[in-house]
């Protein structure tokens, strides 16, 4: 509707990674957001470089400790939040 186009707008010309991952929230009802994005992570850490054949394509990997509970707090809140 007219209200979450409206506020996806909004977020997208703020630019932060945690706005876009609230734009994906707000404007579907499933919301698939690679672990990277809630870690913060950098480039180096990309799943894929569109266009490319590498063997780094698709190769990152979730390492023991990367994951905490805090963060697993976090996550949770927000699926409590927007109901998904």
């Amino acid at each position: 509707n007219f209200l979450n186009l409206f506020l996806g707008i909004a977020i997208f010309c703020v630019g932060s990674y945690k706005n876009m991952l609230f734009l994906g929230i707000v404007i579907i009802n499933t919301a698939i957001i690679p672990m990277q994005d809630f870690l913060a992570l950098g480039g180096e850490s990309r799943m894929n470089l569109p266009s490319t054949v590498s063997t780094a394509n698709w190769s990152y990997r979730l390492n023991r400790g990367d994951t905490s509970i805090e963060l697993a707090k976090r996550i949770k809140s927000l699926v409590k939040t927007y109901n998904r």
